[in-house]
């Protein structure tokens, strides 16, 4: 597969700036339910709303929605900008033989990415652009082979923003793999030196504050373990699963936050393998600016849902919130730019909540299932 360039004339970090300087002087304003939904999606809910009886009014509701779209897109571009700059500034860091190494990787992306269009590839932790580009490679890849199977296919992205999206995944996917053999390679020198010292001998910290961290870190863990063994692994899916929709594991419901206060508090939810590692390490580093983290509304309303659904072929939309936890910012703020403020522990592991907020004063923890009133008592006093 071969992913040529668009035809369409590139937008320079020059004329970026100033769309974005044209952008702030019309005061633009994306509501909160599109605020994480690609330009493309948004273009075409907009181009169903109803239509009003008075020609000016109409005229003037589709220039806002046009404005809408055109902010977007802006936003879009230098998303992708910030990526281009991130990555081409990891690149020139790397020394001479990393370099060849990592464009190795590069290659092998380029496979994998080609592999994932076939069908024969999946993969995680994808943005919702990402996840709409790719697809967008896979339905023209199997429309294409339909009419010409088996031959080679040369598709050509006819959007420039989709051209960008597709470049940055995969630089992402191959510095990610790139980081991923480092690491392998580091901890193999780790092992050797451990083992030239007999793998017996362990470093004590004299400093008692680092001591009872980690105290408070075993102490947790042990539980968090304990509440993994206290039934089936596929149960304590399902009870985290009907949490993160509303449900207490002991069949009670609870009153989720309204969507209209919910889009304006950013999140990331914590998922897959090794969760509470995941949620310890974010909150003891915090968000890299160097590096992609992917966030989204806290909540949007059922009908936002359900055209990302359809667009990206995901739940769509909203954070994650079937694994250990969600963290969010304050309301009306970003997690990549002014930082964690909440934590929004699953109701499974309610027993988790006072160890962790002891060992993390700085964020205020809270269970999922207390999420309505922390939201909202705070969108009242802003």
């Amino acid at each position: 597969m071969k992913a040529e360039n668009s035809s369409q004339p590139q937008l320079t970090p020059e004329e970026i700036a100033e769309m974005q300087k044209k952008s702030q002087q019309e005061k633009i304003t994306i509501p909160p339910q599109y605020a994480n939904m690609p330009s493309e999606l948004v273009e075409e809910m907009l181009a169903g709303g109803a239509i009003l009886a008075d020609p000016e009014m109409q005229k003037t509701e589709l220039d806002r929605r046009k404005k809408i779209v055109e902010a977007i897109r802006l936003k879009e571009f230098a998303r992708e900008q910030d990526k281009d700059e991130m990555y081409a500034k990891l690149y020139a860091k790397l020394p001479d033989d990393k370099k060849a190494v990592f464009s190795q990787r590069l290659q092998e992306t380029v496979a994998k990415v080609s592999r994932y269009v076939k069908g024969e590839k999946n993969f995680d932790g994808l943005s919702n652009e990402e996840q709409l580009v790719l697809g967008k490679l896979k339905s023209a890849y199997e429309e294409f082979q339909k009419k010409n199977p088996g031959q080679e296919f040369n598709f050509k992205l006819g959007k420039e923003i989709d051209q960008k999206v597709l470049g940055n995944l995969q630089y992402k996917l191959a510095f990610e793999s790139f980081r991923s053999k480092q690491m392998t390679d580091d901890e193999q020198k780790a092992r050797d030196i451990l083992a030239g010292l007999n793998g017996k001998k362990e470093f004590e910290s004299n400093d008692n504050e680092k001591e009872s961290r980690e105290a408070m870190q075993k102490t947790m863990k042990r539980e968090y373990g304990k509440i993994l063994r206290s039934r089936s692994r596929s149960a304590i899916s399902d009870d985290m699963f009907l949490v993160g929709k509303g449900e207490l594991p002991d069949g009670k419901l609870y009153k989720k936050v309204d969507p209209e206060i919910g889009a304006y508090f950013d999140a990331h939810g914590i998922s897959k393998d090794n969760q509470l590692d995941k949620l310890m390490a974010l909150l003891d580093n915090g968000i890299d600016p160097n590096k992609e983290f992917y966030s989204a509304s806290f909540e949007i309303s059922n009908e936002l849902k359900a055209a990302l659904g359809a667009a990206l072929g995901t739940a769509g939309g909203t954070a994650y919130k079937d694994g250990i936890a969600v963290v969010t910012s304050g309301f009306k703020e970003e997690l990549k730019k002014d930082g964690i403020k909440h934590v929004f522990l699953n109701d499974v592991f309610s027993s988790l909540k006072e160890p962790l907020q002891k060992m993390y004063p700085n964020y205020k923890v809270h269970l999922l299932s207390e999420q309505r009133k922390v939201m909202e008592d705070e969108a009242r006093e802003v």
